[in-house]
């Protein structure tokens, strides 16, 4: 019950939200953050284009069917 509390604050305070790219190219994102900590949210940012980068290259890496 806690950590479901704890989690509920911590959604609170990441209210923010920014979305970058598009579905149809290579994969939109959304990321969550605070705009009052601008360094905090573009560290999330980074981390978020790593992560779609990353599963865009395992796409690439799949066998296609035929």
């Amino acid at each position: 019950m806690i950590g479901k509390l704890l989690d509920m604050i911590a959604s609170e305070q990441q209210r923010d939200s920014i979305d970058v790219g598009t579905p149809g190219r290579k994969g939109n994102i959304k990321v969550y953050g605070d705009y009052s900590k601008p360094d905090e949210f573009k560290k999330k940012i980074d981390s978020a284009f790593e992560v779609r980068n990353y599963a865009n290259d395992k796409l690439e890496m799949e066998p296609k069917s035929i």
